[in-house]
């Protein structure tokens, strides 16, 4: 992967697969579905802050009709910047959703010592590998040769 940040779903999150007649792809629809309805606006006066909105619907005949608003916001010169997505079914019918963040965050936005923070109610380890960070999950490493990826569920 390449990008910044992927937004994975929202009817699979997992590898690809067929179940019920039905073909999933990796990680699901969503982070290869474009936005619709996208805006960008730069705040006219300091600190001239960039916030660009957007629609993203991923729909199944008589099955489900989710559509995220989602909005990300910076200001230049910052070192953070903000995301906030708000789904919703339209459908007819109730529909479970998932929903992976999946980052892929690296130098020069992150370097050694940099922190994820989130308002988190539980976290656990997706793999044995996993494990051996978990007390230090929410730092990044510098630059690691041979590093492999460390995923968490939170």
């Amino acid at each position: 992967f390449n990008e910044m940040m992927v937004r994975c779903g929202y009817e699979w999150t997992g590898h690809p697969v067929t179940a019920d007649g039905q073909i999933y792809t990796l990680h699901g629809k969503a982070g290869n579905t474009p936005a619709s309805l996208v805006e960008v606006e730069v705040a006219d006066s300091a600190p001239y802050e960039i916030r660009i909105r957007g629609l993203v619907k991923e729909s199944t005949f008589k099955k489900a009709d989710l559509q995220t608003l989602t909005e990300l916001r910076y200001v230049p010169g910052s070192n953070s910047f903000s995301l906030h997505d708000v789904l919703t079914n339209h459908a007819d019918y109730p529909h479970d959703y998932q929903i992976i963040y999946h980052s892929n965050f690296g130098t020069p936005i992150l370097e050694e010592g940099a922190r994820f923070l989130a308002p988190i109610s539980s976290i656990s380890p997706f793999n044995d590998y996993a494990k051996s960070g978990l007390k230090t999950w929410q730092t990044y490493q510098g630059p690691t040769k041979d590093f492999d990826e460390m995923v968490f569920n939170i």
